[in-house]
């Protein structure tokens, strides 16, 4: 009976993350700019503003690429004939929501390991097309399975344009 309410808490929580997302990115930067160098601290509004849209892109690549293509290879491709789905709201929202916050994370990964490059914390090298290529073939070709191999073939379409910039900074 209280699954309905649950449902919209669950939706306002998550919502509730991605609007404030700028506010505390700004906090924990704030919280870390007292330990840096000026030089460092000068990267403050650039990073807050990348780190609010890319938390934002991975959100809303996870909820409209990717959750429709692993919740129909869930559903569909890998749940056996003699199995009957029943899902409940609150399974389904939980798994959405999971995957949602997950994929926005995933996607500050870029901007952190520029950020260490730029502060002289992680070394630099330059990307060649082949090693991006083979970072995305190789994301690409573990899985077993056509229907797992699309969701991650899926997941990997923005890894070579996120993942250039981040190791060449």
């Amino acid at each position: 009976p209280l699954d309905p309410f649950f449902a919209y808490i669950k939706i306002a929580l998550v919502v509730g993350i991605f609007l404030a997302c700028p506010i505390w990115l700004y906090q924990l930067w704030m919280f870390v700019a007292p330990g840096l160098y000026s030089h460092e601290r000068k990267v403050v509004l650039p990073a807050v503003l990348s780190a609010s849209g890319l938390f934002m892109a991975g959100g809303a690549f996870a909820y409209y690429a990717m959750f429709p293509m692993m919740f129909d290879v869930l559903v569909n491709q890998m749940m056996p004939d003699t199995l009957a789905g029943s899902f409940t709201v609150d399974n389904y929202l939980g798994l959405l929501l999971r995957m949602t916050v997950a994929f926005g994370v995933v996607f500050e990964l870029p901007l952190f390991m520029a950020m260490l490059a730029a502060i002289g914390v992680a070394g630099t090298w330059r990307a060649r097309p082949h090693d991006i290529a083979y970072g995305t073939g190789r994301h690409i070709g573990w899985p077993t399975g056509q229907g797992t191999r699309t969701v991650v073939g899926v997941s990997a379409c923005p890894w070579p344009g996120y993942a250039a910039p981040s190791i060449t900074a």
